[in-house]
């Protein structure tokens, strides 16, 4: 009976309240210290990938192009262009009387009333140069005077009826007498449909100068 009692004053191990705490404290040691290993792996990490990043190396070489892309498709047809003719008459020598109002008229054939009606029409009175060689030629309405040689103030109208296939008329009357009497002078008109004159393609010209007209619009003499 001795050993059974010996028995009964055996007291098995549980954990205690005490034991409990000291085991927390043991476990939290622990993790810090794993946590303190960690964060030093981390930094020595940061710090090896940082310290081996070098400078930006030269940009290489442009590759080869790539193929054509596929043609487009075509754009819509323009509208058709329209020709617009400059048209050059010359009428043989005339005589102005010395006589203010004293007047010359023009015919014009093959030219329609329509024609003249939306055109410019540009007309010139040529004086002969002394060596025979050429003419100067004056833009009226305006003054005919080439040195001492005075012959007045000229205008210039045209009496158009669109109706008119043919035959209108080309008016040139003097307006004052100069110095140099009666004025007997060659006459050329140039025709120049209004569509040209205000084509923006087309660069300006001096009309007073008939050979920059000329040579602008290619005429012949």
């Amino acid at each position: 009976m001795i050993g059974i009692k010996s028995l009964y004053h055996f007291k098995p191990f549980f954990f205690t309240q005490t034991n409990s705490a000291e085991l927390r404290i043991k476990i939290m040691k622990k993790l810090r210290f794993f946590s303190a290993i960690l964060l030093t792996i981390f930094v020595g990490i940061s710090l090896t990938f940082t310290s081996c990043e070098g400078p930006a190396g030269a940009d290489g070489a442009v590759g080869p192009a790539g193929p054509a892309g596929p043609q487009g498709p075509t754009g819509a047809t323009g509208a058709a262009g329209q020709n617009f003719t400059v048209t050059q008459f010359t009428f043989a020598n005339r005589t102005w009387a010395n006589t203010v109002g004293n007047q010359q008229n023009f015919a014009f054939t093959n030219v329609t009333g329509q024609t003249l009606a939306s055109s410019a029409i540009v007309t010139y009175l040529g004086i002969a140069n002394p060596n025979g060689a050429d003419f100067n030629w004056f833009l009226v309405p305006g003054l005919v005077k080439a040195g001492p040689t005075d012959f007045g103030q000229y205008n210039t109208w045209v009496n158009v009826n669109p109706a008119m296939a043919t035959g209108n008329l080309l008016a040139i009357r003097r307006e004052s007498l100069g110095t140099s009497g009666a004025f007997t002078a060659p006459v050329r008109v140039i025709i120049i449909p209004a569509n040209d004159l205000r084509n923006g393609r087309k660069a300006p010209v001096d009309f007073s100068d008939y050979n920059a007209v000329k040579a602008y619009y290619n005429l012949k003499d």
